[in-house]
């Protein structure tokens, strides 16, 4: 499923912002008027400066595809005066890096490098911005490549159950598209010239918010920052389309493929979404049913049973208003029925009871030493501001959240679980067997095309 992965996040990733590494986030004003936020960290080894332009593409447009394939040839098909090739090789010489990344409510992107090579740094990724040549060759190129990819990556059977739990939840609407991107005639209905649409349409000042961090002083840094900004258009200020809501029956999906060596399980539940606070709180108390080293289901799943294959429990997003709490994993088939069993029974008496003391001290310590570790860091700072600010939240809200993870009790941890994490009967459960199963209330398909009728 979309997001699951790269994420220890808004909340690991956020409370960076504490202690004595740096004391105010302030808000700044370039020479061309545009206003950012900017965290000033005196021993960051480099500058930071992440990007996020709302968009609606993944709520009101059928061609899925074209923001995914869009970022990658704005640097793989040149910008300004430079190719491809010089592109990466002028960032990489200057100690920088550069990237664009897709989600369904943004287009998102950073910019990391060292000081004494931030100016030179922004000039190139103000052309990648601004001025990319999106050559119909490279899109080809890059369509043809994605295409292949999407190919072999939805072969992956936790792929097919994201793909079949969103099915569930989401019905039938554009975000369920864009997340799932069905390959097929989707892939041959868009041409360079939506690409060059698009961006025209997305990349402008009026929908951007921008933030910073590093060890430069604030008209240094609001001078680089206006390199970076200062080409893009004003365009028009989008209203966010709101998606469709979701719906968690609690219906079992059974797909049947007898090509199947392994099991595959994936429950997904409803948990609040980020901007309503707290969901440090979640994280932790996810630890204790996912680590692979101490945790409810890992100790059930491989010691218990025997279980082979791997189950574990995550947090994800199919937009910042719909986040989800993940449990999923691959098994011996004839474990099947005893693993669908234990997990219930885990789940049970963790909503009922909580993390016990042992748990709750584990998660909370290694929280607080990640954090300790990353708080002189730029990035992680610039990423924190920025998950605050599309939050709605204040980014100055930042400097108290590692104080507010040291003050967490196991007694709060404990009422977030059980007012928060779904119970398990409206947890929508997909199962991708060799074999049929004789599960209470499923509904049994043989291809993914059917789950329409699951509904």
């Amino acid at each position: 499923m979309k997001n699951f992965g790269a994420q220890l996040l808004l909340l690991t990733i956020v409370s960076f912002f504490s202690d004595v590494a740096f004391s105010k986030v302030i808000e700044l004003e370039t020479a061309s008027g545009f206003k950012f936020h900017y965290a000033q960290v005196p021993e960051a080894k480099k500058v930071a400066i992440f990007v996020a332009w709302q968009t609606n593409w993944a709520y009101e447009n059928d061609v899925p595809a074209v923001p995914y394939i869009g970022v990658d040839l704005m640097f793989s098909g040149g910008a300004g005066q430079r190719n491809a090739a010089e592109i990466t090789a002028d960032f990489d010489d200057l100690g920088s890096s550069a990237k664009l990344y897709v989600s369904a409510d943004h287009i998102r992107g950073s910019l990391v490098t060292l000081p004494e090579n931030a100016r030179a740094a922004a000039l190139i990724a103000k052309d990648v911005l601004s001025n990319p040549t999106l050559p119909d060759d490279w899109f080809q190129r890059i369509k043809s490549q994605f295409l292949q990819n999407m190919q072999r990556h939805k072969a992956r059977a936790n792929v097919q159950s994201g793909s079949l739990a969103r099915a569930m939840i989401l019905g039938d609407q554009s975000l369920t598209t864009f997340l799932d991107l069905p390959v097929g005639t989707l892939f041959d209905s868009f041409t360079v010239e939506d690409i060059k649409s698009w961006h025209k349409s997305t990349f402008t000042r009026s929908n951007l918010r921008v933030t910073a961090a590093g060890p430069i002083g604030e008209d240094e840094i609001a001078s680089i920052v206006d390199i970076v900004v200062s080409s893009l258009p004003i365009g028009s200020v989008l209203a966010h389309s709101k998606m469709d809501e979701p719906v968690f029956s609690g219906r079992t999906v059974v797909l049947v493929d007898p090509k199947r060596k392994q099991t595959s399980i994936t429950y997904v539940g409803v948990l609040p979404p980020t901007r309503l606070g707290n969901d440090a709180q979640d994280w932790v108390a996810v630890s204790a049913l996912s680590s692979p080293d101490n945790s409810r289901l890992f100790a059930a799943i491989r010691n218990k049973l025997r279980a082979t294959y791997s189950f574990g429990a995550s947090i994800a997003n199919f937009s910042r208003e719909s986040r989800v709490i993940v449990f999923s994993g691959e098994l011996e088939p004839d474990k099947t029925q005893d693993v669908l069993h234990e997990v219930r029974d885990i789940y049970r008496g963790f909503r009922q009871s909580g993390l016990s003391t042992q748990e709750f001290e584990v998660a909370n310590n290694w929280f607080v030493n990640a954090l300790e570790a990353n708080r002189k860091k730029a990035a992680p700072i610039a990423y924190a501001m920025m998950e605050l600010i599309l939050d709605e939240l204040p980014p100055q809200q930042a400097l108290d959240l590692i104080r507010q993870i040291k003050s967490y009790t196991r007694d709060a941890v404990n009422q977030r679980i059980a007012s928060s994490f779904p119970p398990l009967n409206t947890m929508q459960l997909v199962v991708i067997s060799p074999t049929p199963l004789d599960i209470e209330g499923s509904c049994t398909i043989k291809n993914m095309t059917e789950i329409a009728s699951c509904r």
